[in-house]
């Protein structure tokens, strides 16, 4: 779906499980109404597009795009970026990306993926390695000025991040664990070649190069 939206010229800006509806697979077979709905089949459909930007080949008609998206779920170039507009990203890449996240989270039955143990356990290293390094900072500081300040308590100052700035900083480890998370026992029912696909899946999507993303 994503890629004839692209196709057709457009990015979702947005791609997220809240924006995907699942509905009864319908076929055309002989009926009263024509259709039949299987109660096994059901298919997903990209909705929401309030954020949705379209990929003109005239750049007179981009200028005031913007990629919006859900931070969350935002690819790393996005803030890495000054502007987040068609100049300095690829707004189909940051779909890409994003479509990795959909995929990772549908696959562990709707739970966040910034939620996992694992995203959670790197979140908490990354706060410990910050605060040590503003009491490192904050000592050496102190040292510096006690010769001119005698007696003036510097006190030490801790970092604290967002989840937000911390997912950011996790970017490059996140495929990593989402081909991890393809070992856990909550995907053990499924078959080597499925497991095998979501690998491509994930080395596609989940890359912080987005020149290496599908």
């Amino acid at each position: 779906g994503l890629h004839e939206l692209h196709l057709c010229g457009m990015a979702h800006g947005d791609l997220k499980l809240d924006n995907v509806l699942v509905t009864p697979l319908t076929s055309a077979q002989s009926g009263p109404q024509g259709l039949s709905a299987s109660a096994q089949s059901v298919v997903a459909k990209i909705s929401d597009f309030g954020h949705s930007l379209l990929l003109y080949e005239d750049d007179e008609a981009k200028d005031d795009q913007k990629y919006g998206g859900t931070l969350a779920y935002n690819a790393p170039e996005i803030s890495r970026s000054h502007g987040a507009d068609y100049k300095s990203l690829n707004f189909r890449k940051c779909d890409v990306w994003a479509l990795g996240l959909l995929c990772w989270e549908s696959l562990d039955h709707g739970s966040p993926y910034y939620k996992s143990d694992r995203i959670q356990e790197l979140i908490a290293l990354n706060k410990t390695d910050s605060k040590s390094a503003s009491v490192t900072t904050a000592s050496a500081s102190n040292a510096a000025t006690s010769k001119t300040s005698a007696g003036t308590s510097k006190g030490t100052t801790s970092t604290t991040e967002s989840i937000l700035e911390s997912l950011s900083s996790l970017a490059s480890r996140l495929q990593d664990v989402a081909l991890e998370f393809l070992e856990s026992e909550t995907v053990g029912d499924l078959y080597s070649f499925e497991k095998g696909k979501l690998r491509e899946l994930f080395q596609a999507t989940l890359d912080v190069d987005p020149e290496k993303r599908v």
